[in-house]
């Protein structure tokens, strides 16, 4: 996955977790809490993608499905989309 990929995930994942947190009940709250904290942590000044920790910033992303996954945020299939590049099509 690419530089710019994982930025725009951050990104997506940033907002998308602000919004739900805005809505959401107490107990989930905090979820939200983290992904907006590792998101702004990833795009910072120096952030993991600033200093070349691609290898990292993939396992944050991994987490970060997961944890949107297990709220029913996103089914499997739309975060694996997310994850495409965006040159590929999907042979499903």
């Amino acid at each position: 996955m690419t530089r710019e990929k994982l930025k725009s995930l951050f990104e997506k994942y940033q907002d998308h977790a602000c919004e739900r947190y805005q809505e959401s009940d107490a107990p989930h709250g905090a979820y939200y809490l983290k992904i907006q904290d590792l998101c702004k942590r990833a795009l910072g000044q120096v952030g993991i993608l600033d200093v070349g920790r691609i290898e990292k910033a993939m396992r944050w992303i991994g987490f970060i499905q997961g944890v949107l996954w297990s709220l029913g945020d996103f089914t499997v299939d739309e975060l694996r989309s997310h994850s495409r590049r965006d040159d590929e099509v999907s042979s499903e």
